[in-house]
């Protein structure tokens, strides 16, 4: 009979933070691109995921833009940065900064 091991988290250790990318329906050639590098770029540091703004309201309980890609950084389930619109990759990268650090 063989043991059922878990590797438990400390209390205080922080939860890994998420980048969930809100994306409506449209043309958002420009963001997808921006995800995909962060995603190659900083991947190792965070979680990416990409989500409808209906589903991504739904799950956060906050309310997302249905015409504009809405960035949100999670960590464990708490919003703690929001961009909307189209934003610059640099302030994206800085959000994220700020997010982690």
């Amino acid at each position: 009979m063989a043991l059922a091991l878990r590797r438990l988290l400390a209390t205080f250790s922080r939860p890994r933070c998420l980048l969930l990318y809100c994306r409506p329906v449209g043309d958002f050639a420009v963001q997808d691109g921006q995800v995909a590098q962060l995603r190659r770029k900083l991947g190792a540091r965070f979680d990416v995921e990409t989500s409808s703004p209906s589903k991504a309201a739904q799950r956060c309980r906050i309310w997302v833009s249905a015409t504009q890609p809405t960035f949100l950084m999670l960590r464990g389930e708490k919003v703690v940065a929001i961009a909307i619109g189209c934003v610059p990759l640099r302030e994206i990268e800085q959000l994220i900064a700020h997010s982690l650090g």
